[in-house]
This record gives C-alpha cells, sequence and structure tokens, in this order.
C-alpha cells in the first residue's frame, strides 16, 4: 500500500488514512516477529502486486513476473514500507526496490 497524504481533519474522517495506518502496523508487527526492529541500511525490497480479478488465466502467465507499470508509484510504495519504521529510517543509504506483476499481492525483502 502507498504512503497517503493527509491533513490533520482527514485523519478521524478518511478510510484512506485509517487503512494506511492499519498496513503500517501490520507490516511492523510482522517485521518485529523476524527480529527486525530498526530499518536496515541497505536492502533490496520487491513488491509482487496481484492480478486484477478481471484478466484472464493467459493473461496472467504472460505478465508474471514482469514490471507493473501501473499505480501505485513504487516511491509510495518504499515510503509506506520506510514509515512501519518510524522516524528513525535516517540510516538508510541504499535501496533497491521493484514493482512486478505476480499471483499473490506480497513484498520480498534481502538484507545485506
Amino acid at each position: 500500500m502507498g504512503a497517503v497524504r493527509t491533513t490533520q481533519r482527514a485523519k478521524f474522517s478518511d478510510e484512506r488514512f485509517h487503512k494506511y495506518a492499519r498496513y503500517k502496523t501490520a507490516l511492523a508487527m510482522f517485521l518485529r516477529g523476524y527480529n527486525i526492529k530498526q530499518c536496515p541500511e541497505v536492502f533490496k525490497i520487491q513488491f509482487v502486486m496481484p492480478f486484477p480479478i478481471s484478466y484472464t488465466q493467459k493473461q496472467c502467465r504472460e505478465l508474471e513476473g514482469s514490471p507493473h507499470r501501473y499505480k501505485p508509484d513504487i516511491d509510495n510504495l518504499v515510503k509506506g514500507f520506510m514509515d512501519c519504521f518510524g522516524k528513525d529510517d535516517s540510516g538508510v543509504h541504499r535501496i533497491e526496490a521493484e514493482k512486478v506483476w505476480g499471483y499473490d499481492g506480497r513484498i520480498v525483502l534481502e538484507f545485506e
């Protein structure tokens, strides 16, 4: 899920903000389960974007693993991932990120 831009007022009424907050919390809890409590300095991240249900099996087979060139933007996906660590992501100095099509939506991480 990409980062949501919001105002103070929208924090109380905008469902996108609440969905984004739940995403960050769930991702932070997942990473803590693997004993990752702070943002790594160097990492690779792959966002696997699920196929729309309207795509045929043939379209899915042809697109699997190929670049995903639609919204959400990759910079917003990376920001959403970084936000799960709170304010302490200043130590990151290299990120390799990609966004590809796949059958299941997921985030694949590699740490150095």
